[in-house]
């Protein structure tokens, strides 16, 4: 009797610990590959990170959970070279952001526009105007990830050579004047509408600036 009364307690501890002990879970493909793991508080919900896989078994994102709710990163690996950066605070979407596989920040949203400084340019050549006829390169400041940059040229001959540089290889003056014309519009993703089918973007500052041209 003894025997089986300890027996008894055996089971019941043990039950009762498997019941309150996080565990690590995964599912699987029906290849054998594993399509997502991660770790279950005692409650049944996520918590931590859990990494999702494709059915090669290379990995697709990884999102971090606590107590169910979406808290902290979601990462998603959609090429070789761009990883995604959500940043979640119970559920709801607080930030993204796009990094290159170097870790070089490509993509920002919100961006804090009012910290970032006007445009700057320079030319290769040192002079601080377009000569005419000339080939030159014109390199603007580096302060706002290029991806919410977009930078043109009207009645200009051009061809981008990095991120932040351009060769000129003509520009005609702007009308009655003796200014090429260089356009920077800073643009983000509204965040709450990031990840919906209908994607909205914000207009955050329209530069315009003449360079002198002789």
């Amino acid at each position: 009797m003894k025997n089986i009364l300890i027996l008894v307690i055996t089971i019941i501890c043990t039950s009762t610990f498997a019941q309150t002990k996080d565990s690590l879970e995964a599912a699987y493909y029906s290849n054998g590959q594993v399509k997502e793991k991660g770790n279950f508080n005692k409650a049944g919900l996520k918590d931590g990170e859990f990494i999702y896989y494709d059915s090669n078994g290379n990995i697709d994102s990884s999102i971090t959970f606590e107590k169910g709710k979406l808290n902290g990163l979601k990462k998603v690996y959609y090429s070789n070279d761009d990883i995604f950066y959500f940043d979640y605070h119970n559920n709801k979407l607080r930030s993204h952001k796009i990094y290159d596989s170097a870790n070089n920040l490509k993509y920002e949203s919100p961006l804090d526009i009012k910290n970032i400084p006007k445009t700057t340019y320079h030319f290769t050549s040192g002079r601080d105007f377009y000569k005419q006829g000339e080939t030159d390169t014109l390199i603007i400041n580096s302060d706002v990830p290029y991806l919410n940059e977009n930078v043109y040229f009207p009645g200009a001959i051009v061809k981008s050579v990095g991120k932040y540089s351009w060769e000129i290889q003509a520009w005609k003056a702007q009308p009655n004047s003796t200014n090429g014309k260089m356009v920077i519009d800073i643009n983000q993703f509204i965040v709450e509408a990031f990840e919906t089918a209908t994607k909205k973007s914000k207009l955050l500052r329209h530069e315009v600036i003449l360079v002198p041209i002789k």
